[in-house]
């Protein structure tokens, strides 16, 4: 694999107030962005994006932004081949903030990019009406269609949760984490959204639902791209916040490793299979947060990830 055999390219959409998304024609710009973005399993972390793009035409900044509908855009990166730009999606947002500087000899235009789902936190169902009751997997479909196409429930599949509200159920302007907070409560799971959408897991005690979560696992070694150690319970505060969900497994002996490879899309919770010169590190780990990074003048595109332990069965 070669550090600078690498592509990527950006694709934009439009979002008018009534959730109707409109795909524009996609481009690619060659040799001129810098970016860095985190996903963390943490249902409160507000993932933002930035991207640095240098001496373009204002006609190319003028894709980012949109004065009557919400702007937004796709952006895939990969190395080694440029066909596999259709399954490296590794972000997906709304253009937040444009700004456009000098700096020596380039001219700078900074992308301030949220996710997606960065104003789940607002959405509301305005109204749900089940009088005979709903099954969870009903109900999260309805939260699923409600919020649209960047929203899908994935996960756990969600057709195997088994709770029955056998009691009328009415939800009107109640806030959507509402309800995913109550249906992953009952059934002994947790949520968090990327890139890919709304995802469900088990918690850690609970292996019921486990085959839901996405089974490949591809390796990560030093002949698949792994650079430098992997390095257990030890990573980085500023790449990783260091959230509630992940003190609380540390302080129940559930451990943590980094590891740091060339660019690559991983999804939150798929699994990975480490291959490194420590045999006590080496195993089955689920994603549960990830940072990419790349620099378009010389240096490598990484992907670098915190990974919780698969347990043994």
């Amino acid at each position: 694999m070669q550090n600078f055999v690498r592509y990527y390219e950006f694709t934009f959409f439009e979002l008018d107030a009534n959730k109707n998304v409109t795909n524009l024609p996609g481009f690619k710009i060659a040799n001129s962005v810098n970016f860095s973005f985190t996903y963390n399993i943490s249902n409160n972390c507000f993932n933002t994006a930035k991207f640095y793009l240098y001496n373009v035409s204002e006609n190319t900044v003028n894709l980012f932004t949109n004065k009557n509908n919400k702007r937004g855009f796709y952006f895939r990166a990969c190395y080694d081949n440029p066909n596999n730009l259709t399954q490296s999606l590794i972000f997906r947002g709304l253009t937040i903030l444009v700004n456009t500087y000098r700096q020596g000899p380039d001219l700078i235009t900074e992308i301030t990019a949220g996710d997606a789902f960065f104003n789940l936190q607002q959405a509301t169902i305005k109204s749900i009406n089940e009088p005979n009751g709903i099954s969870a997997p009903d109900l999260l479909q309805k939260v699923s269609d409600y919020l649209g196409v960047f929203n899908p429930v994935s996960g756990v599949d969600f057709l195997q949760l088994k709770t029955f509200y056998d009691h009328p159920m009415t939800f009107t302007n109640v806030p959507i984490t509402d309800i995913l907070d109550m249906v992953a409560h009952e059934n002994a799971c947790d949520w968090a959204f990327d890139v890919e959408g709304i995802k469900l897991y088990p918690r850690q005690n609970n292996s019921e639902y486990g085959a839901g979560i996405i089974a490949n696992a591809p390796l990560i070694s030093r002949t698949t791209g792994l650079v430098g150690n992997v390095i257990a319970e030890s990573f980085s505060t500023q790449l990783f916040p260091f959230d509630f969900y992940s003190e609380q497994r540390l302080q129940n002996n559930y451990p943590y490793v980094t590891v740091t490879c060339l660019l690559r899309h991983a999804p939150l919770y798929s699994k990975v299979r480490i291959q490194c010169e420590f045999p006590a590190l080496n195993g089955l780990y689920l994603v549960t947060a990830v940072n990419y990074m790349g620099e378009y003048r010389g240096n490598p595109w990484y992907t670098t990830m915190k990974l919780s332990p698969v347990p043994s069965k």
